[in-house]
């Protein structure tokens, strides 16, 4: 069975992410990427033998940028070189951010920048640690 296209996928396997990712390659490389709600946790990917935060810089490599999700509902960009990482964050392939735009979701466009939307505001990268929900 083929699927002509998936565009959205919620990751959360208990530390198997990584494994998941690298045998959704194909998918990955696509002409039409999937968006991503990830969980991304160090205590969870221990027991596989990695850090969480090679969840972030595989897909980071293969042109996806990170999110958090605020409490009020907004997206808020995070860097994918931090050390640690704990929560499910959002992955947006690149190539898709104009269409995420035509649904509302507007994405900074360059460091510091800020736009107000209907469901909060999305942000420029953190330089620091992040904790998310």
């Amino acid at each position: 069975m083929s699927w002509p296209r998936v565009d959205f996928i919620k990751v959360d396997v208990e530390g198997a992410e990584l494994s998941f990712l690298r045998g959704a390659r194909r998918m990955l490389r696509g002409d039409v990427r999937p968006a991503m709600l990830v969980e991304v946790q160090d205590v969870r990917t221990a027991a596989w033998g990695y850090e969480a935060r090679e969840i972030v810089r595989f897909l980071a490599e293969v042109g996806y940028s990170w999110f958090a999700l605020a409490d009020d509902g907004s997206l808020e960009s995070i860097s994918s070189e931090l050390s640690s990482y704990d929560g499910n964050f959002v992955a947006l392939p690149r190539e898709r951010f104009e269409e995420f735009s035509e649904m509302g979701i507007k994405l900074a466009s360059t460091p510091g920048e800020i736009f107000r939307q209907a469901h909060g505001v999305i942000r420029s990268c953190r330089e620091h640690e992040f904790v998310g929900g």
